[in-house]
């Protein structure tokens, strides 16, 4: 764990922040790591931490009573873990799960919510952020209702892919959960994707996915929500 600079920072909503914003957090700032599977907070849980990812992908997971998961967001080095707790010592109602390998940017959650109350601009910010997750969790939504388990599966593969380049570490049993399928239906929708030539990916252990084309609509429609200018609250409306 180390403390970061100013010029090391990559996470995108830490830099559309004002320069005294910045200021405020950077200090604070500790840059650990993030590995597949490390659990940031559970359901229930006091979130005591806010991460700004830098790279990596994490998803945050609804958790039924019966124990099974699906996934209602996914955060990249667009976002933050945690910055509902700047507004009140909160509890977690997600599961936040690391899907693809990266760090993050951590600092101490009373802090955090102490330089929202310092700071309207940074309240107004991070706000933003937050309409820009509430909508990208409506379009998810939508998606699962409406989409067949292919159009879903390629856009979770394109969301990563530009997160982390075209090489995405997920395995089929991550895919699986994150979509609330089977495996066994995961393996044939890739298998379909691949023969289209959309995707490649490699046995036996399956977890390289290379992404090629299939541009769907809920895919591109998530782009506008997942980028700097969504939550910059100096940037011109669209």
């Amino acid at each position: 764990m180390t403390i970061v600079q100013n010029s090391h920072i990559r996470n995108g909503l830490l830099a559309a922040l004002a320069p005294d914003d910045l200021a405020l957090l950077a200090p604070h700032l500790r840059e650990v790591l993030l590995l597949p599977g490390d659990l940031l907070h559970q359901p229930g849980e006091k979130i005591e931490q806010v991460y700004f990812l830098q790279n990596g992908t994490v998803s945050l997971m609804a958790v039924l009573e019966e124990g099974t998961s699906v996934e209602t967001v996914s955060i990249g080095r667009e976002g933050a873990i945690g910055t509902i707790e700047g507004f009140g010592s909160l509890h977690a109602f997600t599961s936040a799960r690391v899907q693809l390998p990266g760090s993050a940017l951590r600092m101490p959650g009373p802090i955090f919510r102490r330089m929202l109350d310092d700071s309207a601009k940074l309240k107004e910010s991070i706000n933003h952020y937050h309409m820009s997750v509430m909508a990208h969790v409506q379009q998810i939504t939508a998606c699962n209702a409406l989409h067949d388990l292919i159009s879903r599966l390629s856009r979770v593969l394109l969301l990563s892919a530009d997160r982390c380049a075209d090489d995405i570490q997920l395995s089929q049993e991550a895919l699986a959960e994150m979509l609330g399928v089977r495996r066994s239906s995961v393996t044939t929708a890739a298998t379909m994707l691949r023969d289209t030539g959309a995707i490649d990916y490699r046995r036996p252990s399956s977890k390289y996915w290379t992404a090629k084309s299939c541009r769907r609509w809920c895919a591109s429609v998530t782009r506008r929500f997942v980028g700097p200018s969504t939550w910059d609250s100096t940037a011109p409306a669209q």
